[in-house]
């Protein structure tokens, strides 16, 4: 059975849950406020993006929007762990899950498509969404298509999308986590989350690394940066 708007959305808020239950949190610097350690966009943003730039060329602008419910805002979206965008494709699913402080976009379809449109209204919404001095180029901003296993039938692309983004944000292998031949358990795990109420108890999700937010990591990256263009030569 294909997964539909409704589960996905609630088991990427039970993932943002989980993941602030784990977080180690940090204060935040003076004037600003702590993100969601993970946060997620509902799975109609890509579809109410194109919409809004076939009406007028204003869909990333529109997203600020979506950004705020998510708690994700101009000054702290960038130090946000972990950024997770379930894509809905009209009859597919895929997973994009963006680490914005280094600046990195994994882009999980387990049909292998790469979809160009995607990663172009991804680039136009982060540019919008931070200040240019922290966005700068989009040659900075490195896309990995997977890894991810591949479905063997028509209707797992979903299942295959959420399991991609909780084995990237658990630190789990995507490749050994996330199979074809795993895929019944799977949906078991997430009918069992649903009912009950979250990953917690005896379905509570496996951390293998730590998730804080990267108000000391942009520190070192803005000084590293600094001293990058320190030594570049001035023509």
């Amino acid at each position: 059975e294909w997964l539909n708007d409704n589960v996905i959305n609630t088991v990427l808020k039970y993932l943002t849950e989980a993941a602030a239950q784990h977080a180690t949190t940090t204060k935040p610097p003076r004037g600003k406020n702590n993100p969601p350690v993970v946060g997620a966009l509902g799975t109609q943003w890509f579809t109410t993006y194109q919409t809004k730039e076939k009406e007028g060329g204003a869909g990333a602008a529109t997203m600020g929007r979506w950004f705020n419910r998510a708690k994700l805002v101009k000054n702290n979206l960038l130090y946000c762990k972990f950024l997770v965008l379930p894509v809905h494709l009209g009859n597919h699913w895929v997973m994009v899950v963006i680490e914005p402080l280094p600046k990195r976009i994994h882009y999980f379809d387990s049909m292998h498509g790469k979809r160009a449109d995607v990663i172009e209204a991804l680039h136009d919404i982060l540019e919008c969404q931070l200040y240019d001095d922290i966005y700068e180029q989009r040659v900075q901003w490195r896309v990995s298509y997977g890894p991810t296993n591949s479905q063997t039938n028509g209707n797992d692309c979903g299942v295959f999308s959420i399991w991609n983004a909780i084995a990237t944000v658990t630190g789990r292998s995507t490749i050994e986590e996330v199979t074809a031949a795993g895929m019944p358990n799977a949906r078991y795990w997430l009918k069992a989350v649903l009912c009950n109420g979250g990953f917690t108890g005896e379905f509570a999700l496996p951390f293998e690394q730590e998730l804080n937010l990267g108000w000391d990591d942009l520190k070192k990256v803005m000084e590293l940066d600094a001293l990058e263009a320190a030594s570049i030569p001035r023509l």
